[in-house]
C-alpha cells in the first residue's frame, strides 16, 4: 500500500509537466509556469539559571518544505501543491515528543469554461512522517504512524476563480481512509461491530477554499478552509482551517503564525485547535 500511494504522489507532481508538454507542441498559447519550493527551519529555546519565578528549559525545532507547480494558460490550469513539516519538542524533565507533522498534497486540474463555472478534477493525499504518542496514558501508547493512517481523497465539481489569490470549488468526493496497525482509534474502526475494520470509505459533499496573498513584499497569507459534508447527515461535517502569516524581516529571516482548527467527529467530538508562532530561516530554492 505504501509503494502504491508514493507512486500517486510521483504521478501528481510529474503529470501536469506531461500533458502541458505534450499540449505545448500542438501550438503555443500564453501560459504561466510557475515552480516554486521554500525550505524552512524554526528554532526555539529558551534556558533558566537561578531564576526564582520559575519555569522548565527547553528547545524546539520545526523543519518545513513547501512545494508548488502550477501551469497556467487561457483554457486549463493544473496546479499541484505540497506541504510537507516536521518539528520536535524537549522539556527539562520530559523525553522528546513530537510537535509537528505533516504530509499534505493535492493537485486540481480545472478547466476554464466560465469565470463563475470552472469544472475541476482534484485528488488529496494526507498522512505523516513518524509515529504519534498517546501521553496521557503511562506507559505512553503509539496512536498513528507513517502512512498509518493516510487519507486519499478524489473529487469532481465546478470551481469559482475570482482573483489569482482567491479559489473556491465545491463537488462531490470519494474520500478512502485506511490504517493497517491503529484502526481502533477511530479512523477507520467501526465500534458498532465486532471486527476491527482498516479500509473506510466516505462518499460526501466537499468544499475547498484556497486565499494566497502577498501584501506588498514582506507579509503573506496563506489559507485553506476544507469542508466534507458526509451524504448521512449533517452533523457528520468535517472542518480543516488552516491559517499561515508569514512576515520576511530579512533576506533568510521570517516569522510564521500559524494557526490551525480541526473537526472530525469520527476520532474526537470537541473541536481541536492549534496555534504556533516562531522565528526562523526560509530559502526559496526556485
Amino acid at each position: 500500500m505504501k509503494r502504491i500511494v508514493c507512486n500517486i504522489v510521483i504521478f501528481l507532481f510529474i503529470l501536469p509537466t506531461i500533458i502541458f508538454s505534450e499540449e505545448g507542441n500542438k501550438g503555443k498559447q500564453e501560459e504561466i509556469w510557475l515552480k516554486q519550493i521554500i525550505t524552512g527551519l524554526t528554532i526555539t529555546q529558551v534556558s533558566y539559571s537561578n531564576w526564582v519565578k520559575g519555569g522548565e528549559n527547553a528547545l524546539s525545532w520545526t523543519a518545513s518544505v513547501d512545494m508548488k507547480f502550477e501551469k497556467d494558460d487561457k483554457k486549463k490550469n493544473w496546479s499541484t501543491v505540497g506541504k510537507f513539516a516536521f518539528g520536535q519538542t524537549k522539556q527539562e524533565n520530559l523525553e522528546i515528543r513530537k510537535s509537528v507533522d505533516k504530509i499534505d498534497i493535492s493537485s486540481v486540474y480545472t478547466y476554464k469554461y466560465k469565470r463563475a463555472l470552472n469544472p475541476f478534477l482534484g485528488g488529496t493525499i494526507l498522512t505523516q512522517f513518524a509515529t504519534g504518542y498517546d501521553y496521557s496514558i503511562t506507559p505512553k501508547v503509539p496512536k498513528s504512524n507513517f502512512f498509518d493512517p493516510v487519507y486519499l481523497q478524489q473529487s469532481v465539481g465546478a470551481g469559482f476563480l475570482l482573483n489569482s489569490s482567491f479559489k473556491t470549488r465545491i463537488g462531490i468526493a470519494i474520500r478512502e481512509i485506511i490504517s493497517k496497525t491503529y484502526a481502533k482509534w477511530g479512523y477507520t474502526d467501526n465500534p458498532d461491530t465486532p471486527e476491527i475494520e482498516k479500509y473506510k470509505i466516505e462518499k460526501g459533499i466537499t468544499s475547498v477554499t484556497t486565499v494566497y496573498k502577498k501584501i506588498e513584499e514582506n507579509f503573506l497569507i496563506d489559507s485553506k478552509l476544507e469542508m466534507f459534508s458526509k451524504l448521512d447527515g449533517i452533523k457528520n461535517v468535517d472542518i480543516k482551517f488552516e491559517n499561515t502569516f508569514t512576515a520576511q524581516v530579512a533576506k533568510y529571516i521570517v516569522v510564521k503564525f500559524e494557526t490551525l482548527i480541526y473537526y472530525d467527529r469520527d476520532i474526537s467530538k470537541t473541536i481541536q485547535t492549534k496555534q504556533s508562532l516562531g522565528m526562523g530561516f526560509n530559502f526559496n530554492l526556485f
